[in-house]
């Protein structure tokens, strides 16, 4: 399939030349320029190449890791049900990665705790498969 990167390239340079800075924290859902990608890495839709991500991990104030979400239901061990704002979506859990805060345009959701622990269990049974010692 061909996929022209050209806008999203300009996309890219607006986002890294952008000044603003955003707080974020672990459990948050924003809608995120995750971009036109290659492969069968996931990538945005729209004008802002955005989907999704939620925070799995904060390293620093510029960075985490983060796991994009999609609205087609599908069964299997690398997604995890999730409702976001009352629409249930599944995140990717074959597809985290790392995110620079630059990417995030805004927040869609707080996960609560118990859920995002689950998650976390589900992250490392796709990591290491099998009985966890």
């Amino acid at each position: 399939m061909w996929k022209d990167f050209a806008d999203w390239h300009l996309q890219k340079s607006a986002l890294q030349n952008a000044a603003n800075h955003v707080y974020f924290y672990e459990r948050e859902v924003w809608w995120t320029a995750i971009g036109h990608n290659i492969g069968d890495e996931e990538n945005g839709k729209g004008h802002n190449f955005a989907r999704p991500v939620i925070i799995v991990k904060k390293f620093n104030r510029n960075l985490f890791y983060g796991l994009p979400l999609s609205t087609a239901m599908k069964n299997g061990k690398y997604y995890y049900p999730l409702t976001v704002k009352g629409q249930k979506q599944l995140v990717l859990l074959s597809h985290m990665r790392d995110y620079d805060a630059k990417r995030l345009l805004n927040r869609l959701d707080v996960i609560g705790e118990a859920e995002y622990l689950q998650l976390i269990l589900s992250i490392i049974l796709v990591i290491k498969p099998g009985k966890l010692s």
